[in-house]
């Protein structure tokens, strides 16, 4: 039995890649679905859908149409009749570009509410959306908890800040104190030194029950607003798997928290053209990766990521390179500004630079997400 539990590990292993690419292949087809399906509102002819490369596994023409599935379902194409699709006008085309955009975000829209509706995963991902607002002390020997200044102690569950209830929503504490902070750095006096940034102090009253009993805590903010920033995480909430909400209430929540990680990836992005920062990253070897692992985690997870990799698929075709949607928008878009149409020579030049430059780019992530994998091999602790 213990000569096949090598094989049996690398089965399981080997399923989960195989669920994992498959949930990756659904959200590059559901892109594409929304290429095509403006294209056919349009009446531009397609000759073709396909969602992966290689080996056809599967293939039926529909219409006009040949659907196809590739065996590496890691990208996909909607062929337009190039003659229909430029004879059509300028917002038209836009419309079928951002087609593909504007339904992964849809799809992470659809899942996030679900996912407030089936009750959230229990996840760090989602903290602390999926917490109660009782105290937990993080034991960390290079972090030491101080207990004069911060007075919060393990299963103290929070009540109220400053007489003002959070209605047991643990995010209404961050949120809370984060705006007593903002107001008191707009109300700070200014000294004659303009770079000088104003210093957080003051005192908050945190309201706990602490073994049945409530009580009011004085805290000074600035140490409490260090403990709780993601650097430190001294004092974090105990993490739950919140019951599902009301259908309404769902749709509220669904539509903020995709909002927000929408924020997020462009923030990511902008970092990554602004500051060269490529760290945040990740190629199609660590998406798969994770992907893999969210399926072993339960299928709230993994639907989970699948949402945040639809949304930053979004967010990537937003990029002007030609062979994104972003790219192709911006030559039309300059076409329609100069009121003449770009040279098939020149388009081919620029797409050349583009699918290189994204080649090198692809390598390099791809190497540093390899190495990430298998650095625990040669790395001695």
């Amino acid at each position: 039995m213990n000569l096949l539990k090598p094989v049996l590990e690398l089965s399981n292993s080997l399923i989960l890649i195989l669920i994992g690419i498959i949930g990756i292949g659904f959200i590059i087809g559901f892109h594409e679905l929304g290429h095509f399906l403006f294209g056919k509102l349009f009446k531009i002819k397609t000759p073709a859908f396909a969602v992966g490369f290689g080996p056809k596994i599967y293939k039926k023409k529909i219409g006009e149409t040949n659907f196809s599935i590739g065996a590496i379902p890691l990208g996909g194409y909607v062929e337009s009749d190039k003659e229909s699709f430029e004879s059509k006008p300028y917002w038209q085309k836009l419309c079928v570009l951002a087609g593909g955009i504007s339904f992964n975000l849809l799809f992470a829209y659809i899942v996030f509410c679900l996912l407030f509706a089936l009750g959230l995963p229990k996840t760090s991902i989602l903290y602390p959306l999926n917490t109660r607002p009782i105290i937990s002390i993080k034991e960390d020997p290079d972090k030491q908890y101080d207990k004069e200044k911060l007075k919060l102690e393990l299963n103290d569950k929070i009540i109220a800040i400053n007489g003002k209830s959070i209605n047991n929503k643990p995010m209404n504490f961050f949120s809370d104190i984060e705006n007593i902070a903002l107001d008191k750095i707009k109300n700070a006096p200014t000294g004659s030194d303009a770079t000088t940034k104003p210093e957080i102090t003051g005192n908050l009253i945190i309201t706990v029950e602490r073994n049945n009993k409530i009580q009011d805590l004085t805290i000074e903010i600035k140490p409490l607003l260090e403990a709780i920033s993601p650097k430190k995480m001294q004092i974090y909430f105990q993490f739950a798997e919140p019951k599902g909400l009301p259908i309404f209430e769902s749709i509220t929540n669904g539509v903020n928290l995709t909002n927000k990680y929408i924020k997020m990836s462009l923030y990511m992005f902008k970092n990554m053209i602004t500051k060269k920062d490529t760290s945040a990253l990740g190629g199609p070897i660590a998406i798969i990766s994770e992907t893999a692992k969210s399926v072993n985690q339960g299928f709230k997870i993994f639907l989970l990521l699948l949402a945040m990799i639809s949304v930053s698929l979004a967010i990537i075709n937003l990029i002007p390179l030609p062979i994104l949607d972003g790219g192709q928008a911006l030559i039309y878009t300059i076409e329609a500004v100069i009121r003449r149409k770009f040279t098939e020579k020149t388009k081919e030049i620029i797409f050349m630079i583009s699918w290189g430059f994204m080649l090198v780019l692809f390598v390099l992530i791809s190497t540093r997400d390899i190495w990430n994998i298998i650095k625990v091999y040669f790395i001695k602790k």
